[in-house]
């Protein structure tokens, strides 16, 4: 038996279908999630500090929708604990009430990132 070959023609109008298609499901989908929001407030970065409120030596800083913490350990944990708590320190921070916080207060936000150094 042999293959009928499809004539080109049919075969593009058959593509630009699915393309049609697959720019209307894109267009339905972004209208109903409402988009990425650009109206989002961003705090500054004492805005971060106050919120982690904390004993130790923070700093803080936003690049683009991303606050960047900075936080010295304890060299004293890490002596104590190993890779382990080396390993855990940020997230000690990151998954905390504060950071919810602040993602809940300032809907522009859209990560956290936390950096631990060692103190001296």
């Amino acid at each position: 038996m042999g293959r009928r070959v499809k004539s080109g023609r049919r075969v593009w109008l058959r593509r630009a279908w699915v393309r049609r298609v697959g720019v209307s499901i894109g267009v339905w989908f972004a209208a109903a999630c409402g988009g990425p929001s650009t109206s989002g407030a961003l705090p500054s970065a004492e805005d971060v500090i106050v919120a982690y409120e904390s004993t130790r030596d923070i700093e803080a800083e936003i690049v683009g929708n991303v606050a960047v913490l900075t936080i010295e350990q304890d060299p004293n944990q890490l002596r104590r604990g190993g890779s382990l708590w080396a390993k855990v320190g940020p997230y000690i921070f990151l998954f905390s009430a504060e950071t919810q916080d602040l993602f809940v207060t300032y809907p522009g936000l859209a990560a956290v990132r936390v950096v631990t150094t060692v103190g001296g």
